[in-house]
């Protein structure tokens, strides 16, 4: 929290303040780490991440997986998103880092596979690839956040008590919303599901590398 009241914290905030739709989370950001006491503030908020995203009872929390919301009768972990996101990953050649233990469908992972995906793009200057790598994160975001991440943020909104979190929800579910229409902008075809991209990738074998929260 200190960090975004110091010199680099704070063009860090104006920088993103300048996104319009993460500009609330950038005012909330800065408004948190210009409190009295950041260390209260910050137990605060870590009290309140327990009981949002980490609570028993899945009827009164946000969960932040994809398999939560695949069912709505029966909000479970280990559902069939679980297993196409291990075999994405496998495809991709990608793992979790070993320190960080949540199911492949966690709203960590698929955000580490998005960032992924956008390196890839940001460093391929070939023609065909570049086309196979927009195809292939817009199949991902309707395949995969897009399909939960609305309603995730609608639970957030129910139960966060803090507010900040809340915030942290629409801003995510803004900026994802945004990069599909950037994707159709730059040219990824509206059409296509992932599984027939991640075939050859597989036939390539992988590297492995770990990816971070």
């Amino acid at each position: 929290m200190l960090s975004y009241y110091q010199t680099d914290g704070r063009t860090f905030l104006a920088d993103v303040a300048v996104v319009p739709c993460l500009r609330p989370l950038a005012t909330q950001l800065r408004d948190l780490s210009s409190a009295e006491d950041t260390q209260a503030t910050a137990l605060d908020l870590s009290v309140a991440y327990s009981k949002l995203f980490l609570g028993v009872d899945a009827a009164s929390h946000a969960m932040p997986v994809q398999s939560a919301y695949y069912s709505f009768e029966n909000k479970s972990l280990a559902q069939r998103p679980m297993a196409q996101m291990n075999k994405i990953l496998q495809a991709l050649g990608l793992c979790p880092h070993a320190d960080l233990h949540v199911p492949a469908d966690h709203l960590s992972i698929e955000l580490a596979v998005m960032a992924e995906f956008a390196q890839q793009l940001q460093d391929e200057d070939a023609c065909p690839a570049r086309q196979v790598l927009l195809d292939m994160q817009a199949a991902f975001l309707r395949e995969h956040l897009l399909a939960w991440v609305t309603h995730f943020a609608q639970d957030v909104q129910r139960f966060d008590a803090h507010g900040f979190y809340s915030v942290l929800a629409q801003a995510t579910h803004a900026w994802i919303a945004e990069d599909i229409e950037f994707l159709a902008a730059s040219g990824a075809r509206p059409s296509g599901s992932l599984d027939g991209f991640l075939e050859p990738a597989k036939s390539e074998g992988g590297k492995n590398t770990p990816l971070h929260e």
